[in-house]
């Protein structure tokens, strides 16, 4: 009866070990693709913009082929991750400058204000993540 109870402790003791590992992995959740990760932060600006559907539609294709680019850039991975880091940035610029030309002066800067906005709310998650 010993044996039993010791063995069903230990089965749990890995199932649970192996459970934790798994959703380290998994923590995020499933990852979106670019385009629709584009689509997502398009009607985003839609909503709080009010953007036109000349304005929509040059702001998804810049999100589009922002979210491209990262996704590329992560999937090379032959950087070192510092020089990724570099790299990422002058993508958001880039999409930066194009989004100012898109906006007008006006909704560029309620798009800064999103954007902040937006990076605060994923600090806070992101820093909650590593903890765990």
């Amino acid at each position: 009866m010993k044996r039993v109870v010791l063995m069903l402790g230990f089965i749990v003791v890995i199932v649970s070990t192996i459970h934790a590992q798994d959703r380290q992995g998994r923590s995020q959740g499933p990852r979106m693709n670019p385009e629709e990760r584009a689509e997502r932060m398009t009607e985003a600006m839609k909503d709080k913009l009010a953007l036109s559907d000349e304005q929509q539609t040059a702001a998804q294709q810049t999100w589009t082929e922002f979210f491209q680019q990262m996704h590329d850039l992560r999937e090379s991975q032959q950087q070192e991750r510092s020089a990724l880091r570099e790299s990422m940035q002058q993508l958001a610029e880039d999409r930066d400058a194009e989004m100012k030309e898109i906006l007008g002066a006006d909704l560029y800067s309620q798009y800064e204000t999103m954007l902040e906005d937006w990076k605060s709310e994923r600090g806070g998650r992101k820093g909650r993540r590593n903890h765990n």
